[in-house]
Parts: structure tokens; C-alpha cells; sequence
């Protein structure tokens, strides 16, 4: 039956807007309209909601209050109910951590950056990780490439190292000719 304002019921309206792939197991992708972060957008005549979470209702029945329906295959705009399981928020946390798809702000500098890193002894990027004189976790070389990045940018930091390098070899010049 129909939902209320439209002509088609939700399955007659869904289902056109999925394209799905040769292979069995592939991921259903949602063509029609999206919200932020990709995720496919769907009114079943009662409710606005999310594609995937109504396709995983339309075969496993309806998902319980405070669960989530999560992506195993991490596409937003799937809607294969194979490819979703039901989770709290704490398990589509962890779920993000495990697969390292967990977003950081990217105005905060690389070596800034508080993340959970998969492997405490190295950051992100898969630098080692040292601890500084304060206690805090630096990665040497994401720092370094920060501050190589800031002095190619930035003109006044770009004089001050110039004058500071000029400074040291006339040093060394001039040890050189007292010796």
C-alpha cells in the first residue's frame, strides 16, 4: 500500500534507486539522494531516514531502539543488508578505531593531533614515537616535516633560519681561520 502522499509504496520507490553490481556479495549502491558523509537518504511515507537502515528493516525486521545500523563494508551509500549489522554507538566507535577509518580535525597539525593509534609505539603515519622531556608522545618527524612546511611558507620563520644558518657558518669561518 502506498504511504501517505505518494502514489507508489516505499519498496516500489526504494529499489529503482539501487544499483547493484554483478558480483553476489558486492556493495548495493544507493543512486538516489544523500546526506553528509555520502549516506543515502530515504521518506518511506512516515519517516525521513537513512537508505541503508531502511533496506536492512525492509529484510531483517525493524532494529530495536539504541541500536545502529553499521557498515561492514565501510561505503556509506550501501544498502546491502548483508553488508550491515546492528550495534550501539560504542560498537561502530570501536568498529572505526579497529579499521582506522576514525576522523580528525585536519586544522590541528599532524604532530598534534590526539588520536588512538593502532600501535602505541608509532604514530599515524607509522613513525616511532618518542617521549618528550614534558611526557608528552611526539612523533620526531611528523613534527619535523610541520615545521619544514611552516618554514617554506611562512617569510618571517623563513628569515629568522636564514639569518640563524648565515650566523653559524660565519662562525665556523671564523674558528676555521683562528685555528
Amino acid at each position: 500500500m502506498a504511504a501517505k502522499g505518494y502514489k507508489r509504496p516505499p519498496a516500489a520507490r526504494f529499489w529503482p534507486k539501487v544499483q547493484k553490481p554483478n558480483d553476489p556479495d558486492g556493495c548495493w549502491l544507493w543512486t538516489g539522494a544523500r546526506v553528509r558523509g555520502g549516506y543515502g537518504f530515504f521518506h518511506d511515507g512516515e519517516r525521513n531516514g537513512v537508505a541503508h537502515r531502511w533496506s536492512y528493516e525492509e529484510k531483517y525486521g525493524p532494529i530495536p531502539d539504541g541500536l545502529l545500523a553499521c557498515h561492514k563494508c565501510d561505503v556509506p551509500a550501501c544498502v546491502n543488508p548483508d553488508h550491515i549489522f546492528l550495534g550501539t554507538h560504542a560498537d561502530n566507535e570501536r568498529d572505526k578505531i579497529r579499521k582506522a577509518r576514525r576522523r580528525v580535525a585536519r586544522s590541528a597539525p599532524l604532530y598534534q593531533r590526539k588520536l588512538a593509534p593502532l600501535d602505541p609505539t608509532r604514530c599515524r603515519l607509522g613513525h616511532p614515537i618518542t617521549i618528550d622531556k614534558n611526557g608528552r608522545r611526539r612523533c620526531p618527524e611528523c613534527y619535523r616535516l610541520h615545521a619544514r612546511n611552516r618554514y617554506r611558507t611562512d617569510p618571517i620563520c623563513r628569515q629568522r633560519v636564514l639569518r640563524a644558518r648565515a650566523a653559524y657558518c660565519e662562525r665556523r669561518r671564523a674558528r676555521g681561520r683562528a685555528a
